[in-house]
């Protein structure tokens, strides 16, 4: 036992020596090639046209206020060393994490990374945060020691940082700004360091509330009739006692936009956490990115034809909008769709195409990224529409319309790859509708969300732990900020709801697909991969019993999220009402 507290203190002392030297050498670079005050510049931070504003560190709000963090942080993660066992040195370790996170994603990104890991990774290991929650789950104290020793020398790095360098105004202010968003997240539980404990959630939802309040405080802003709504968070204990999270979630986006007018109103820019749809001026968790393919409006009409167009199919046998039928959220209502190919079968269910725009990847086990390269995949598939290159190209050329229509659009006329951009074209300009009651909620209308609604959400964000894989605001295994970092999942889907035997398809090869999303879920039944489930009452049955391994199966790598839900009959009605109404966009 000593020697593992002696192997321990070492690599401890040992990190610590290199966040001192990162931290120095960071500020060395930092000088080297720009003045001392310039902060590390960020995406839209406007680090580099604020070198006047800052104070002398030692009298500035802000840097005092990191210091604190950072200060307050290695003492909780030092207790933790000594005492492995302390759930409130724990709980204090994740609130100044959580408070310092957004300052140092802006900021200098050494610690953010090495506490919660890299902002877009492919594997959510949530960084040291993540693994001292699972440690302390585990009750395995040289884990708990080794992580809480990575986070001490974390907060170690900005405190060296701001005493070498200090903050900019720009950077602490877009730090505050992108905490209001952050907030949001947490209420939902939807990040991807969500803690197993109850009480270690509300201390990161706390921690973000701190910074944004002592944050406002540092910059001189006045905000207090827009914080107002959140102070009611304080007087829970738990998260499990917060309701009406999607007002929380809203007051959040509020008080950002407010903190955003008053920066602007001293000279400071800042930015949204990305662009949102249709250029909407606030920003939320609950609101929708917009897609990343350019608009480009003859590009989309002619996509739009060729969707509808069966001549892209041999024989006109089929049209994408065959199996991604409009008045069925574009899925088809199938088990699975029939097949072109009478040597093949065609196992999977028709995912809608709504939000595809926004996916992270695409197809059930994510093989995909782009939108054009997924429609060419279909159309090249023998038993799906089974058009070779030549086939598409002559096709089209030999439509007069479309071949001037392409001429206008494309430098190089009727290609198969123009024909899967135009495809995609139409997608990112058409299926992100962002209708739905939680969008309008979302841009400011407090009244689209019913009292049920609102219940639902609490539910799906809590209780039944839906937002760690369906990710707000796609709903999706997309996450923000960029959407490009994809969620799978290993559910231990049966071959039938009744059966006792797991569906034969692998997915990825470990029994893993790709998190769809669930807006318009109420109407593009039947659900999973393998379409065998006909209701939604059905899949919420399967997920309150806990998977595959709740009915009994053997799934040894079932996802650690999937356990059985206990949800009452009232949280079950109004979660349904949720799934079904609140993401359910106008015809």
């Amino acid at each position: 036992m000593q020697d593992d507290l002696h192997r321990g203190r070492r690599r401890r002392v040992r990190l610590q020596h290199v966040a001192v030297c990162l931290a120095i050498a960071f500020g060395c670079a930092r000088t080297n090639g720009a003045p001392e005050d310039a902060a590390p510049p960020a995406p839209g931070d406007g680090a580099l046209q604020d070198r006047a504003q800052r104070a002398d560190a030692g009298a500035d709000p802000a840097a005092q206020l990191l210091q604190g963090l950072g200060r307050d942080g290695r003492a909780a993660a030092e207790q933790l060393v000594a005492h492995c066992d302390d759930r409130q040195a724990y709980l204090d370790v994740r609130r100044r994490a959580a408070a310092s996170l957004s300052a140092w994603r802006r900021w200098i990104g050494i610690p953010a990374e090495a506490a919660f890991g890299p902002e877009v990774a492919i594997q959510e290991a949530g960084g040291s945060i993540g693994a001292l929650d699972r440690a302390m789950t585990g009750h395995d104290c040289n884990a708990v020691r080794d992580a809480a020793g990575n986070l001490e020398a974390a907060f170690r790095i900005p405190e060296t940082a701001v005493d070498r360098i200090g903050i900019t105004r720009t950077a602490f202010g877009q730090a505050v700004s992108d905490a209001t968003y952050r907030l949001g997240q947490a209420v939902l539980e939807s990040t991807p360091y969500v803690p197993e404990g109850d009480d270690a959630a509300f201390a990161d939802a706390m921690g973000f509330l701190d910074f944004i309040d002592a944050g406002t405080r540092a910059l001189g802003l006045d905000v207090p009739s827009q914080a107002a709504p959140l102070e009611r968070l304080r007087s829970a204990r738990t998260l499990a006692e917060v309701t009406d999270r999607a007002g929380i979630v809203r007051a959040a986006g509020a008080l950002g936009a407010s903190i955003r007018r008053g920066l602007r109103a001293t000279g400071i820019a800042t930015t949204l956490m990305y662009r949102p749809l249709r250029d909407a001026p606030d920003i939320d968790a609950l609101t929708l990115p917009r897609p990343a393919l350019p608009a480009d409006a003859p590009k989309a009409a002619l996509g739009k034809q060729l969707f509808f167009d069966r001549r892209l199919s041999p024989r006109g046998a089929r049209a994408c909008a065959t199996c991604h039928e409009p008045g069925r959220a574009y899925a088809d209502g199938l088990v699975a769709p029939a097949s072109l190919d009478p040597a093949t079968t065609l196992r999977r269910n028709t995912p809608s195409l709504l939000y595809a725009p926004v996916e992270a990847l695409l197809t059930w086990d994510g093989r995909v990224r782009m939108a054009d390269r997924q429609a060419l995949m279909v159309l090249h598939t023998r038993a799906e529409m089974g058009s070779t290159d030549e086939q598409l190209a002559q096709v089209v050329a030999s439509d007069p319309a479309y071949a001037a229509a392409f001429r206008a659009s494309f430098a190089d006329g009727v290609t198969p790859a123009n024909i899967g951009i135009a495809l995609a074209s139409f997608e990112a300009s058409d299926l992100v509708p962002g209708s739905a009651p939680i969008d309008r909620f979302a841009r400011g209308d407090e009244d689209a969300l019913s009292p049920d609604d609102r219940a639902g959400l609490d539910v799906f964000a809590g209780k039944g732990r839906c937002a760690r894989c369906h990710v707000p605001p796609v709903f999706s295994g997309s996450r923000p900020p960029d959407f490009t970092a994809p969620v799978f999942a290993v559910l231990g889907v049966p071959s039938a709801p009744d059966a006792t035997a797991l569906d034969g398809d692998r997915g990825r090869g470990g029994g893993d697909f790709r998190v769809p999303t669930v807006r318009n879920i109420g109407q593009t039944a039947p659900y999973f991969h393998n379409g065998r489930y006909a209701t939604l009452d059905r899949v919420v049955d399967f997920y309150d019993k806990g998977g595959g391994r709740g009915l009994g199966l053997d799934v040894p790598n079932q996802d650690p999220e999937i356990r059985p839900l206990h949800l009452t009959s009232e949280e079950k009605r109004v979660l349904l009402v949720f799934l079904r109404e609140a993401l359910t966009d106008a015809n």
